[in-house]
């Protein structure tokens, strides 16, 4: 595996408290990342401080933004600032990967065309702020579903592709430097590419402690900083059925590929956008139908 290289994009905000752990976790993979490349949004507490040091040791590269820039954004600087023909793994600043986490992903990611947007996903285990598991597996714990039987039909309504635990090759990262900044989320946009036009592997093994704490972040495009683990369970248990936010990265993502789809994608898509046009209600009933995934 030495022709394969890959770069490990990083993004943090504030992020102190478990920043060393998880940059550890990273310069410690039994397959070692050509490099590490964080980017910073804004922090105010100690978070450039721990930056600065491992910069200084040549151990990351570290960026920081001019102004508050949100999620995706600040995901699309790192990855911008990678290397042109690595593989790329996407980093939160909070979780711990597991030694064997890029190894894994890679074994499985090269097996597959790299001509081909392709991208590879694990399980994760879920851990609190002391670093104690809370569950031994996301999907079969917490979400209780089965990701290798995922479908376009039901990834519209709740994306199971994690970024932190995703692995992706050159050609998909074409669409993801390409991708608007005001999509939902960033690895809702590569699942997209993953199961329409693209190929995807699920890896059936927590690769990644995902760290479930009071200070998890994401943020819509106004840069508005929301609990992460909060809401991608209320969107994968239905606790709410506000689709709004995938109905407009849906609609993004039809206008931009729309001549890569199939017939049956193109129809999928298009009856997915169109509960735009429906009640709360007829929502509701459509996630609870679709939202989990059968073999």
């Amino acid at each position: 595996m030495a022709e394969f290289k890959i770069s490990v994009a990083m993004t943090t905000y504030n992020g102190e408290m478990y920043l060393q752990q998880q940059i550890d976790s990273i310069i410690n993979q039994t397959y070692s990342p050509d490099e590490i490349i964080v980017s910073d949004d804004c922090s105010t507490d100690g978070t450039k401080e721990i930056l600065k040091e491992y910069q200084a040791k040549g151990l990351i590269i570290y960026l920081t933004n001019n102004g508050k820039n949100g999620v995706v954004p600040n995901f699309k600087n790192a990855v911008k600032h990678c290397k042109k023909d690595n593989f790329i793994a996407l980093a939160d600043q909070d979780d711990i990967w597991l030694p064997e986490k890029l190894e894994t992903a890679l074994t499985q990611l090269k097996k597959i065309d790299i001509n081909i947007p392709a991208l590879v996903f694990s399980d994760l285990n879920v851990i609190d702020g002391d670093n104690k598991t809370i569950n031994q597996s996301f999907f079969k714990e917490i979400v209780k579903v089965d990701p290798q039987f995922e479908q376009l039909r039901s990834l519209m309504y709740s994306n199971k592709v994690i970024g932190c635990a995703t692995l992706f090759n050159p050609c998909m990262r074409n669409y993801f430097d390409s991708m608007p900044n005001d999509v939902f989320m960033h690895d809702y946009w590569i699942a997209l590419i993953a199961f329409t036009f693209g190929q995807h592997v699920y890896i059936n093994q927590p690769l990644i402690k995902y760290r479930r704490h009071n200070n998890n972040v994401t943020s819509a495009n106004d840069a508005v900083y929301h609990k992460f683990i909060k809401e991608l369970l209320d969107y994968l248990l239905n606790r709410k059925v506000d689709l709004d936010n995938h109905i407009k990265t849906l609609k993004l993502f039809y206008n931009l590929y729309q001549q890569n789809l199939t017939v049956l994608q193109t129809i999928e898509i298009n009856k997915f956008i169109d509960l735009q046009n429906h009640s709360t209600f007829i929502k509701r009933m459509q996630t609870f139908r679709y939202k989990k995934a059968k073999p």
